[in-house]
């Protein structure tokens, strides 16, 4: 289903166009909780409540800086699935917690996630080249 067809379907039924809980779980699950934050602040700017934004976008970024920091100085054993636990955490709590305080039940027509998902791998790509240039370069 493209845009525009998305677009028709909220006309009619006028619900607003949204991502949803399930997009912003996953982006923040598998890229960051800063991506997961920002499709719920464009969902937030969407529905008129800004004043949501500012905590999400807070949550989001200290998150993910105290997830990165504890990577810096977890020693070398550090059990990886601890840090696909606190993925979890923070999506859970992006997807539920602040879609709940802001959002409640209300419905919508889901908005479609490729020009999301094109961003976020565009961004990470340079990353994972860095993570792996810097993992070789260090052995």
């Amino acid at each position: 289903m493209n845009t525009t067809e998305v677009s028709d379907i909220a006309k009619k039924y006028q619900f607003p166009v949204l991502y949803s809980k399930r997009a912003v779980f996953w982006f923040a699950f598998l890229f960051t909780s800063i991506a997961g934050g920002i499709l719920l602040s464009i969902n937030l700017k969407r529905q008129g409540k800004e004043k949501g934004i500012l905590p999400v976008m807070l949550f989001s970024v200290l998150f993910s800086s105290g997830i990165f920091a504890l990577g810096e100085i977890a020693p070398a054993n550090f059990p990886s699935g601890l840090f696909y636990l606190s993925y979890f955490i923070g999506a859970a709590m992006l997807s539920n917690f602040f879609w709940k305080k802001y959002l409640a039940d209300m419905q919508y027509t889901a908005n479609p996630i490729g020009k999301a998902l094109i961003i976020c791998i565009i961004f990470t790509i340079p990353i994972l080249i860095w993570a792996f240039w810097d993992l070789f370069n260090s052995l």
